[in-house]
């Protein structure tokens, strides 16, 4: 006799596989999606646990980007009703409401996307697409500045088709720019950085051993690792030149050929001390030719605060 969880668990992987042929994908997450309504919600083995939202949450993005709008207005709903916290839920649904007239409903659960979810990008931006419909520019491109500031990235935005009538206004220019890019991330690294180090014990605690292993430490310091990736990455310090190696071996960038939105990125990566307790972020540092021995080693070699 079958076992409708191990097939439920097979057609969830085939699913995942199909990705690049979205419609077959979303079909096998519907069969995947009444099994487990059949079978309590949740699937587990050893060593997988599925639960409903998260095949929910599979059937509702395809949905997106299928651009079947009652499906998605559905299994959106179904998604915030499971997960109400979940801020992607709330957006989801206000882009559903969004494609089938509903303007104030789709208003209604941006609100609330922005209740739960207050540090999300994608609510920010969904904003500005409702904003710029409803012929709101200015509010459009607050809301615009306000995604920039939880970390969005402006090829996203450009590339959204909702957003092209923005194209070329100064201001927009201005906030898509490298250089507010940059500040935005700086900004994030720096609360993040903050925030964790109000719990971070001292490396000489006994407690630190243990902290450092964590699984919450080690997901922040790989939102840590990321937040660096990117920062360096939108400040271009792949193409600052680099000295001659030192007595070391080493080849470090000439902070001297930096620009101030290079050094900026530079000095905000050196006072994250915190985060250097994560070898990947070290290594992150030093595949750009930063040096990460230790932030006052850096400090030293580089001539940064």
């Amino acid at each position: 006799m079958s076992d409708p969880i191990h097939d439920a668990l097979v057609l969830f992987q085939e699913a995942i596989d199909q990705e690049s042929d979205p419609e077959a994908s979303r079909a096998l997450f519907e069969r995947v999606l009444a099994i487990q309504r059949a079978n309590g919600g949740v699937l587990e083995s050893d060593d997988v646990v599925v639960p409903l939202e998260a095949t929910l949450m599979n059937v509702a993005s395809l949905s997106q980007t299928l651009r079947d709008w009652p499906r998605l207005r559905d299994a959106a709903a179904e998604l915030r009703a499971a997960t109400p916290f979940q801020g992607a839920a709330h957006t989801m649904y206000s882009i559903a409401l969004k494609h089938l007239g509903d303007r104030d409903g789709a208003a209604k659960a941006l609100e609330r996307a922005f209740a739960v979810a207050p540090a999300e990008v994608n609510p920010r931006h969904e904003q500005a697409c409702q904003l710029l419909a409803a012929g709101d520019r200015a509010g459009a491109l607050d809301a615009i500045a306000a995604a920039m500031e939880r970390g969005a990235e402006p090829e996203a935005l450009r590339e959204d088709e909702e957003l092209a009538a923005l194209h070329g206004e100064p201001r927009w220019e201005q906030l898509l720019g490298r250089e507010n890019h940059v500040a935005c991330l700086v900004t994030l690294l720096d609360e993040d950085h903050a925030d964790f180090a109000e719990t971070a014990p001292d490396p000489d605690d006994d407690a630190f051993s243990e902290w450092v292993t964590d699984d919450e430490t080690i997901e922040r310091f790989e939102d840590a690792v990321d937040l660096a990736e990117r920062l360096l990455d939108a400040a271009d310090v792949a193409s600052v030149p680099l000295l001659p190696a030192d007595a070391r071996g080493d080849e470090i960038l000439d902070i001297a050929q930096c620009d101030p939105t290079q050094v900026r990125a530079i000095e905000a990566l050196v006072r994250a001390e915190r985060f250097w307790h994560a070898i990947p972020f070290l290594l992150v540092l030093g595949q750009h030719h930063v040096p990460s021995l230790n932030p006052e080693d850096a400090r030293d070699r580089l001539g940064v605060p």
